[in-house]
């Protein structure tokens, strides 16, 4: 996962713009693979059915080989990948302990094992307990007063738990939410196809811009945007993004609860990379 020599130029790794330190994106508006996109954090995916902002690979694994495959980002192919790899006498010795059928001189090192071994590795990134699940649990001194109003509007009168339920906070299905700003990619007919994941909250506060291209810059106009109910009218726009009429002090709320979905993740032992 942090291996540069996994992309073609062996300058860049998955964590490239899956950041622990951020948690696991980026940080940036788009992604530096010249996409339109931003970088999806890679929290709990190992209970999630859905891998990318717009559906399409059904694992980690799938995943994880369009990724180390884009042109414009690790632009590595099958023979990159298993040369590269084969050469490196640490992965030659652990290899064959973690893949049955693999000789100790890992000449049978494929493609597909290196994604597996990435798919096991990112099944571990899951996001740290936050005060939102201590209050669950019962601890009735971790919340303000605000951020328990800010739960009943998010799962009343907001209707965010819509799409936004479950522990992990996503239902993991797409939606046209009615944002103005395009994406590149386009469908069959020429036209900007708007339906994007609604992404996981966790530790949402830390994980700003938000939206698939990064176009809002805080939690704050997040919530304003949903509370005029998007900015397009068109007629896949999704009926459960419509005006909320929420005041002032109901959005301050929203917001100060989103921010309890926050933890302290556990410090992430970087590897010294094997020569």
């Amino acid at each position: 996962f942090f291996d540069p020599r996994l992309s073609r130029s062996g300058l860049m790794s998955c964590a490239t713009c899956h950041n622990p330190s951020l948690h696991w994106t980026d940080g940036l508006n788009s992604s530096i693979e010249n996409s339109s996109r931003k970088s999806m954090s890679l929290y709990n995916l190992a209970w999630d059915n859905g891998f990318t902002w717009r559906g399409g690979p059904g694992s980690i694994t799938s995943q994880a080989i369009l990724a180390l495959g884009a042109p414009t980002g690790m632009n590595a192919d099958e023979s990159v990948l298993q040369n590269g790899i084969r050469t490196i006498r640490y992965y030659q010795e652990t290899f064959p302990k973690a893949f049955a059928g693999i000789s100790p001189n890992a000449h049978e090192m494929r493609f597909e094992h290196i994604t597996y071994a990435m798919e096991a590795y990112v099944t571990t990134i899951v996001s740290p307990i936050a005060p939102f699940d201590r209050w669950i649990e019962g601890d009735e001194t971790v919340l303000s007063n605000n951020q328990i109003s800010g739960f009943e509007i998010f799962r009343a009168k907001a209707g965010c738990v819509q799409c936004h339920a479950g522990w992990r906070f996503s239902d993991s299905l797409y939606y046209d939410i009615g944002l103005i700003s395009g994406d590149k990619e386009k469908n069959g007919k020429g036209n900007v196809t708007p339906f994007f994941k609604a992404v996981g909250l966790r530790n949402i506060a830390e994980r700003p811009p938000y939206m698939h291209d990064g176009s809002l810059p805080t939690l704050e106009a997040v919530v304003e945007f949903y509370n005029r109910g998007g900015d397009s009218s068109r007629p896949t726009k999704s009926p459960r993004v419509r005006p909320l009429g929420l005041s002032a002090t109901e959005k301050e709320d929203l917001v100060s609860f989103l921010r309890s979905l926050s933890g302290t993740p556990a410090p992430e032992t970087l590897p010294i990379l094997p020569r």
